[in-house]
């Protein structure tokens, strides 16, 4: 990344060479992860409309396990350009060491677009925390494009929110 981090990163330099940056809140521009920074999301990391979130290949993101629910989201009118490679895939996974990863350990990808849906009503909100939760009800485009993603593998992700109550985040 370089110089200081965009608001909502933090940046620290593993022992390994790797460097790590926390993501946190809103992302409200155009940013760009880079596969020498190993990324964890902390907390409900939402990207706007207008912002366009570009992921390298090879790429690693970690959901953090501290901070219930965490996961990343795709806001309507945002975009996710997340173009790994078979030799270089992006993988988001589980903040724990591996051998104590399980599922639910974070939320995942939540990619709210702007094509119609099969439901009707002017308020559909997302499973998540009221706080939290999004509308997705309204929309228009059929030809909507919330960006891409290729070669990415998605780990240890479902977070249960009520803790048992049927509403959950899914893994993508």
């Amino acid at each position: 990344m370089g110089g200081t981090p965009p608001p909502g990163f933090s940046e620290t330099t593993f022992t390994t060479g790797l460097k790590a940056a926390a993501i946190t809140g809103n992302i409200t521009a155009n940013r760009t992860l880079f596969s020498d920074t190993v990324y964890t999301l902390n907390g409900y990391v939402k990207v706007q409309n207008g912002a366009v979130l570009t992921i390298q290949p090879g790429t690693t993101i970690v959901g953090d396990t501290a901070l219930a629910g965490s996961s990343l989201w795709i806001l309507r009118g945002a975009r996710i350009e997340a173009n790994g490679t078979a030799q270089a895939p992006i993988v988001f996974t589980s903040a724990r060491a591996p051998g104590n990863r399980k599922p639910g350990d974070w939320g995942g990808i939540i990619i709210i677009g702007n094509a119609t849906i099969n439901r009707t009503g002017a308020t559909i909100l997302t499973e998540s925390p009221a706080q939290v939760a999004e509308n997705y009800a309204g929309g228009t485009n059929d030809n909507d494009n919330s960006g891409t993603l290729r070669y990415l593998r998605i780990e240890f992700a479902g977070y249960d929110i009520s803790q048992g109550g049927g509403q959950e985040l899914n893994g993508l």
